[in-house]
């Protein structure tokens, strides 16, 4: 059976194997558009993206700056802010200009804290992605969220 896509005014019809390669694609350039945010950065960059359920448009997003090993931020801010423009869902992401993608104890911490929030307020945490150099690591696609 085949999927529909929508490519601006065109309505395509796509084989699973299509369909599989075009969410691919998607997901490749949607990587690549967060991630070219993060790289270079001298210090910790902490990024919270809002969708309204389409991950193909952001509705808003909010970013705090830290230290080279570290940044603070503030939880209420973030999902008041995702709230007030109509977001359900919520992207984190951060850098490690240290050069290691992979997260810390203290990344693993605030994720479970930023789950465990958007719970509380019907809002889905979709993936934390860490930024260094030219890798990154998504919690998602690792199976930590």
């Amino acid at each position: 059976m085949a999927d529909t896509a929508v490519d601006g005014d065109r309505c395509l019809r796509l084989s699973p194997e299509e369909a599989a390669a075009e969410a691919r694609r998607l997901k490749q350039q949607w990587i690549t558009d967060k991630i070219s945010r993060f790289r270079g950065l001298k210090r910790e960059r902490l990024q919270f993206f809002f969708y309204d359920g389409d991950l193909s448009k952001p509705v808003g997003d909010i970013y705090f700056e830290g230290q080279i090993d570290q940044v603070e931020y503030d939880l209420p801010l973030v999902l008041r802010s995702a709230l007030l423009r109509c977001g359900s869902m919520i992207v984190m992401g951060h850098n490690h200009p240290s050069g290691q993608a992979q997260p810390s104890r203290q990344d693993r911490d605030e994720t479970r804290r930023v789950i465990a929030a958007c719970n509380l307020l019907g809002l889905i945490m979709h993936d934390h992605f860490i930024v260094a150099d030219s890798d990154y690591f998504s919690m998602r696609d690792a199976g930590q969220l």
